[in-house]
């Protein structure tokens, strides 16, 4: 969804689980343990490519745009997410990418901690049971191999949340001043309707 929006606004997009994932696949790469993670980030070079209908993701050469939605890099990107001196060393990165342009994020703390002073923020929530339905056929429309039974899904996607909710580094709650949309109801189009007419009508001043 942030996606798309991005698109309809035509400005930039940046998915911060991606950021994460990525760090993930390169530290099971290279065989590297948490513990030895600040020494491993020394080495870690993203590189995002932009294209028409999609962004792809690199490290170093290699792209893992497919590889990092695994569930292995899914558990852990949010064991690394809860570590400080990862979220404080990808800290710059992030905020790097949206010097001097207008640009979409989307992550679990974006508006508390990457961008607490953002001009528009919107916090999406949903049933787990749906949130997992999408993910599944995410993954498999992506072409996932080995594929997971959806209740592997949905138990890996209610432990994420408890853990990403409990850490004490950056916690995922909602920002204040954001504006909140349950879509369990809702078709994406709908949501984007929804979203867009939002942040036109705080570009208008409006909010």
């Amino acid at each position: 969804m942030a996606r798309r929006l991005a698109g309809v606004l035509n400005i930039a997009f940046f998915d911060t689980g991606a950021l994460y994932r990525s760090l993930a696949w390169w530290l099971q790469h290279k065989d590297c343990a948490l513990e030895r993670v600040q020494e491993c980030l020394k080495d870690f070079v993203l590189v995002i490519q932009e294209e028409r209908g999609g962004v792809r993701y690199f490290v170093g050469e290699q792209d893992v745009s497919l590889a990092i939605r695994s569930p292995d890099i899914t558990l852990l990107a949010s064991k690394l997410a809860a570590i400080k001196e990862v979220r404080e060393a990808l800290l710059p990165l992030q905020r790097d990418y949206a010097k001097d342009r207008d640009v979409v994020f989307e992550g679990r703390d974006i508006g508390s901690i990457v961008f607490p002073a953002a001009e528009i923020k919107i916090f999406l929530t949903a049933s787990p049971e749906v949130r997992a339905e999408r993910r599944y056929k995410e993954m498999k429309a992506k072409g996932v191999n080995p594929l997971p039974p959806f209740n592997e899904v949905l138990l890996s996607l209610q432990q994420r949340d408890t853990r990403d909710s409990e850490r004490e580094v950056a916690p995922l709650l909602c920002p204040k001043g954001a504006f909140v949309l349950d879509t369990s109801s809702l078709t994406q189009d709908e949501v984007l309707d929804i979203l867009v007419q939002h942040c036109k009508s705080k570009q208008r001043g409006e909010g």
